[in-house]
């Protein structure tokens, strides 16, 4: 296509149809859309869409069931003990289930199901008696937060009726916290930016933090992301090298959590080298309850939301991640080699293939094409003039890289999802309401809505499948939000399913696409759900709504079963107190505060989710 004025193209190439805004209307309390039933044959989901929703528990369509599969707290080793939240210990947190679980991946090993399960932070004001902050304020709470955050491992098992349940004290069972080794490797292993007063070689580090989404290798092992490093951190940074490379991610927040004043290893002015340890993709082996994970510098260090694995037809590994901060980029990893199944010691053996290969950094184009720009040291300005000395450097300050080579400001990437079926890629951007405003950038081809309160979803499609290749195609799937934001679902629209701030996403065993969203409540008036979401035909960009989260809630980790008949999905940070009202989710008890949790979604009939 020639290029043109972007305005045209925004016309022309997201079929922006005046049927769909013409379906739109503001109704009382939520926003409302017109009902029309299916009148032709392209549709590939067949299930009742739920309405709207927005009170304090869930729901879901008609025809399906949800429970609560584990919170929480709930013990992992001694099944009979009881939550007692308010006596709440480090060595007791550590031995249950975390907070605030989000990335899910379900395998099965040798007869066993293993479900890993992100946790990517804590609610202070949710946990503690007395706190009225996201991060607690009481050092004593320090080591229950550190214990709360990282990794569950879990075996589940399923009955006759096909109900799923947890395996207590399964030998696969495992906690990872703050407070886990783990082995630094790739590029920048042993870097003189990575070594601390306690880790002198620049090869070991303790914990992870922030896990939020993550993705799963073709050889069985779990990416888990690091993502929101800024909040870690304290105390007076006095390395003038890395003061203006920490300004870049923002560390130092002002609200962090105060670990620092009880674990020397945060305080900057001791280890000032030590937030160049966190923000990477950490590998692990979930059948393994003995392995180290493992920080593969190699796909650099931002703010990682996802790392979704996809195997290219030349054997080589390429991994889709997204930036998860208002202006940042959209990535790819290419491994130098292909992946070959082999006789080898261990799964993480087979991630070595993860340690050398090409980052690159996406450039949206007008003309519908997107441009992958090498982040290589000695080019396109990656130079000593502009402060990089070597690829250690390119990596560990990838965001200013992707600055230095004019990538495409992007709002917010979230989850970002190859469809190994028909090999196209999935973006969503969240919101960026900020875009346009004060001294903000205003839009650009991949982001064309100022103050965009309600966010999108982006198509890639590598030529001949190709995901190595240097060039692809992008396409708009979906504008969020409604006739006030210029919403744009497909050429018609036949539920009241509008979505706001696209987040997760997951490819079910049929090739289809689910969404879930995070701020629906702000921007609809309508509570956090998962959709599914056409992706061809005229009702490609149409989502129908599943399940919807109680009130405060986002919906995060969507995973399927492999026969397709079970979804598992995390629900996150239910009852904030910051929007004036509580909420004891899902026990109800008024003894008993809300508590994040695992939700199981399967039909009452035992068919294929979704139909």
């Amino acid at each position: 296509m020639a290029k043109q004025d972007f305005s045209t193209v925004l016309i022309t190439r997201r079929r922006l149809a005046k049927s769909v805004l013409g379906t739109l209307a503001v109704g009382t309390g939520c926003t409302r859309l017109h009902k029309a039933e299916f009148k032709s044959d392209d549709v590939t989901f067949a299930f009742p869409n739920l309405e709207p929703q927005l009170d304090l528990t869930h729901h879901v369509a008609e025809g399906y069931r949800a429970e609560v599969l584990i919170r929480w707290g709930d013990q992992l080793f001694d099944a009979d003990r009881p939550f007692l939240w308010e006596q709440l210990t480090a060595s007791e947190q550590a031995r249950t289930f975390g907070y605030n679980n989000d990335f899910l991946a379900l395998i099965e090993h040798d007869g066993h199901w293993l479900l890993t399960v992100n946790h990517e932070s804590t609610s202070a004001q949710l946990m503690f008696e007395g706190q009225d902050r996201y991060t607690s304020r009481d050092p004593v709470h320090t080591d229950i937060e550190m214990a709360a955050h990282g990794l569950s491992i879990l075996e589940l098992q399923q009955d006759k009726s096909g109900r799923w349940s947890v395996v207590k004290n399964s030998p696969f069972t495992r906690r990872i916290t703050a407070d886990t080794p783990m082995i630094i490797s790739g590029p920048c292993a042993g870097y003189s930016r990575l070594k601390t007063p306690e880790d002198p070689t620049g090869t070991r580090v303790k914990g992870t933090v922030h896990n939020c989404s993550g993705g799963l290798t073709p050889w069985g092992t779990i990416l888990t992301c690091e993502e929101n490093i800024l909040y870690y951190f304290g105390g007076e940074q006095l390395d003038p090298e890395e003061k203006m490379a920490y300004k870049r991610y923002h560390i130092g927040y002002s609200k962090a959590y105060i670990w620092y004043q009880t674990h020397k290893r945060f305080d900057l002015a001791h280890a000032p080298k030590q937030p160049n340890r966190f923000g990477w993709v950490v590998e692990i082996d979930p059948t393994d309850p003995n392995s180290m994970p493992i920080k593969r510098t190699a796909l650099g260090r931002f703010y990682h939301e996802s790392a979704n694995p996809i195997q290219n037809h030349d054997g080589r590994i390429v991994i889709y991640m997204g930036d998860d901060g208002y202006f940042e980029y959209l990535y790819r990893f290419v491994s130098a080699k292909p992946h070959v199944p082999h006789q080898a010691k261990s799964r993480l053996e087979y991630g070595k293939v993860l340690d050398e290969g090409e980052l690159s950094v996406a450039k949206f184009h007008s003309d519908g094409t997107v441009e992958w720009i090498p982040l290589i040291f000695g080019t396109f300005g990656l130079t000593p003039e502009n402060g990089f000395h070597c690829q250690e450097d390119v990596l560990i300050e990838s965001r200013r890289a992707g600055d230095v080579v004019g990538a495409t400001q992007m709002d917010r990437c979230e989850d970002v999802e190859p469809n190994p079926k028909t090999n196209k890629v999935y973006i969503n951007c969240t919101k960026n309401q900020r875009r346009g405003t004060e001294s903000f950038e205003s839009t650009n081809p991949a982001n064309p809505r100022i103050e965009n309160h309600a966010g999108h979803t982006i198509e890639l499609n590598p030529p001949n499948g190709d995901h190595t290749a240097s060039v692809m195609e992008w396409d708009m799937l979906l504008l969020a939000g409604d006739l006030e934001h210029k919403a744009a679902y497909g050429e018609t629209f036949e539920h009241d399913a509008a979505l706001a701030c696209p987040d997760n996403a997951a490819i079910d065993p049929n090739g289809r696409l689910w969404i879930t969203t995070d701020g629906a409540e702000e921007v609809l008036g309508i509570a956090d759900a998962i959709y599914a979401v056409e992706t061809t035909g005229a009702r490609r960009g149409q989502p129908c709504r599943l399940f919807s989260a109680p009130k405060g809630a986002e919906i995060t980790g969507p995973c399927f079963s492999p026969d397709g008949k079970t979804l598992f999905l995390s629900v996150q940070h239910p009852g904030r107190p910051e929007n004036g009202w509580t909420n004891c989710w899902p026990d109800f008890d008024e003894a008993t505060p809300a508590r994040p949790s695992i939700v199981v979604i399967q039909r009452e009939d035992g068919g294929v989710i979704g139909g």
